[in-house]
């Protein structure tokens, strides 16, 4: 309730009228009897935190108690639209719910650095514009949700390997310990987590394009030399 509350409104001009106007509205459908009182509890308390004062609510901490481990992205401007904008499309996407479920903390703290250049997403007119930002977030995080379930695969094959080398480095030193103690201290948990992120590559979209410029340019190195070495003969036949 609390969510669509917030999203829903246009914070415009008049924005607190209209968003407590809806939140009474809210809440005098929620006394009826046979509504569920801890959720008529829940938004109580929730009114009381954030909404106590109708002409200062404090939207900047309900928002971003919302969409954790999402800092850093809130706006310090006298309106709250350019903020909520931003908190809308967080909402939306579920970006805090997808970022929690990545397994990879380079990618998490990838998508949350992102996440936190909202502040400064302002074009060369100094207006706010958050499309190329917006773009770029769910394209990362749609190749990381992409990616993950193959990582999973080599991470297991990836401890396996550190697995056995400990368990052959211990029959080597006449130390031959307990197998699962060998998996214990193979080192899986440090290396794999470092290693992972490196296995995918991303940079301003599919790498294919970097590969196609390649071909583009040795296709006209190779015509600008077969027309030299044209000029030239016709040069030879001149003369």
């Amino acid at each position: 309730m609390t969510i669509r509350s917030l999203v829903e409104c246009d914070y415009l001009v008049g924005w607190r009228e209209a968003f407590f106007g809806d939140w009474r509205a809210t809440m005098e459908a929620l006394s009826a009897p046979w509504v569920h009182q801890e959720l008529t509890q829940s938004l109580l308390k929730t009114q009381k935190r954030f909404f106590a004062d109708q002409n200062d609510p404090n939207l900047r901490a309900a928002c971003e108690e919302l969409v954790q481990p999402l800092t850093g992205w809130w706006r310090d401007e006298q309106e709250p639209l350019n903020s909520m904008t931003a908190f809308r499309f967080l909402e939306k996407c579920c970006i805090a719910e997808r970022v929690n479920a990545l397994g990879i903390k380079k990618w998490r703290e990838d998508i949350i650095s992102l996440v936190e250049r909202c502040p400064s997403a302002i074009n060369h007119l100094g207006l706010v514009v958050f499309d190329d930002l917006f773009d770029t977030i769910r394209f990362n995080l749609a190749t990381y949700e992409r990616e993950y379930p193959k990582l999973r695969s080599v991470a297991f094959l990836l401890e396996l390997a550190l697995w056995k080398s400990k368990v052959d480095e211990s029959v080597e030193n006449g130390t031959v310990g307990v197998r699962e103690q060998c998996r214990i201290n193979c080192g899986a948990d440090i290396i794999i987590p470092n290693v992972l992120p490196f296995l995918i590559f991303i940079e301003g979209g599919s790498t294919d394009s970097g590969k196609d410029d390649s071909v583009a340019e040795s296709s006209n190195d190779d015509e600008e030399e077969s027309g030299e070495e044209g000029n030239s003969s016709e040069e030879d036949e001149d003369e």
